[in-house]
């Protein structure tokens, strides 16, 4: 993903700046044009069965995220289409993928233009991607197309999803899918995030707000900070959050993932996000059924396990010079050496940081901080903190075996 984390919407709080619970029925509200999922989201999770509908949630912020949620939706379809209902038309002048839209759908006789990513989808339909790329290379895109035509008849029962999007008066298309895919849209994901976090804050007694969020026409990513942080003696203010991730258009998962936040007494911080440790997530794939959606959704209460955990062994992260040495060692060789998540100015920035601060005093909370800040990529500065909680909670372990084998 493109946008930058730094850009990511921060929202000013005011007492009234919290939606009630019948709010979230404008989310995913239910009329003519309403998806089935969309039905089956709201008959599988009735907002009455949530509480009164005048109660407000106990997630401060809520109605500037709802607001800002619905000045960035934009116009766009979903199509399932055989492949007897698509024409292939050729490609534009960079390589984008043109088709029209023949069937009696919705989209019936639009045309329109995919990103590269798209006509790589679309040839992959045919396990022709590298062909594609070869005849593109080669300027031999009439070979390419007369293969495209005659094999389109040959699986014209072969049913494909479509996500497009309306930009500038034109459409775009924006995702391929398989007709197995399930449209857990931002608008879905936004209304079981609400709903289920404000029943979480209910049970546990505690209160979140809105820390941060970004959405585009196929992506979301939502932070969800609790309230009453808790103070860890030589380190600094721990703060626990939730992260919702949805990418509308990849074959994946919506995650719901517990991070961390330490502050120090300079307001200097880090985050960290685990990615092995149990009960640190709740996944749930784009192909599984609502109601094993709704199962999942019960592992959230088992995120309280996963905070117990990091509380019991946090304490043990030193705030000296030579945990912070070993600390960045690994690291750096961690972001440096991983050419697939991290792009090369990263590893490169990653790299003459090391070498800045070797042989300095650093604070740990300060090194990690700006370890941090090396990418403004959301997707890298996610993966960033996986690595910063892998390395302290190795480092975290081990101190805490030396202390009892000391004191045993």
């Amino acid at each position: 993903m493109n946008d930058k984390y730094n850009n990511a919407q921060k929202m000013i709080y005011k007492d009234e700046d919290v939606l009630k619970l019948e709010d979230l029925s404008h989310i995913v509200n239910l009329n003519l044009d309403s998806t089935n999922i969309e039905k089956e989201i709201r008959e599988k999770f009735p907002i009455e069965n949530y509480g009164d509908k005048e109660d407000p949630l106990k997630i401060k912020k809520s109605k500037s995220l709802y607001d800002n949620f619905f000045k960035n939706k934009g116009n766009k379809l979903d199509i399932r289409e055989t492949l007897d209902n698509i024409e292939y038309m050729g490609l534009s002048d960079r390589n984008e993928i043109i088709l029209r839209f023949k069937g009696n759908s919705k989209a019936k006789d639009i045309v329109a233009k995919g990103t590269n990513k798209s006509r790589r989808d679309f040839l992959d339909l045919f396990s022709m991607a590298g062909f594609g790329t070869f005849c593109i290379k080669n300027n031999l895109k009439d070979l390419l197309k007369e293969n495209i035509e005659q094999l389109l008849p040959q699986f014209k029962n072969k049913t494909v999803q479509f996500r497009l999007i309306e930009y500038n008066n034109k459409w775009l298309i924006r995702g391929i899918t398989s007709d197995k895919y399930k449209n857990y849209d931002n608008n879905i994901v936004l209304y079981l995030s609400l709903l289920s976090l404000n029943n979480y804050a209910l049970k546990e007694r505690i209160n979140f707000y809105v820390q941060n969020m970004s959405i585009t026409d196929s992506e979301m990513y939502l932070s969800f900070e609790q309230e009453n942080p808790i103070q860890i003696d030589g380190l600094g203010t721990l703060y626990f959050s939730i992260l919702v991730v949805n990418s509308e258009i990849k074959e994946s998962a919506v995650n719901f993932n517990l991070r961390y936040r330490i502050v120090d007494k300079n307001n200097r911080e880090f985050m960290g996000k685990p990615k092995t440790l149990s009960h640190s997530a709740v996944s749930i794939n784009h192909s599984v059924s609502v109601k094993t959606a709704k199962n999942r959704l019960k592992d959230l209460f088992r995120l309280k396990e996963a905070q117990e955990e990091i509380l019991e062994n946090i304490k043990y992260v030193k705030n000296t010079s030579q945990f912070t040495r070993e600390a960045l060692v690994e690291i750096m060789e961690k972001i440096v050496n991983n050419t697939t998540v991290f792009s090369s100015d990263t590893r490169t920035s990653m790299s003459k940081f090391y070498k800045e601060i070797a042989g300095n005093t650093v604070a740990l909370i300060e090194a990690l901080n700006r370890v941090e800040e090396l990418s403004s990529n959301i997707d890298e500065r996610i993966y960033i903190q996986s690595i910063i909680h892998e390395v302290l909670w190795k480092a975290a372990k081990k101190e805490k075996s030396n202390v009892t084998n000391v004191t045993s």
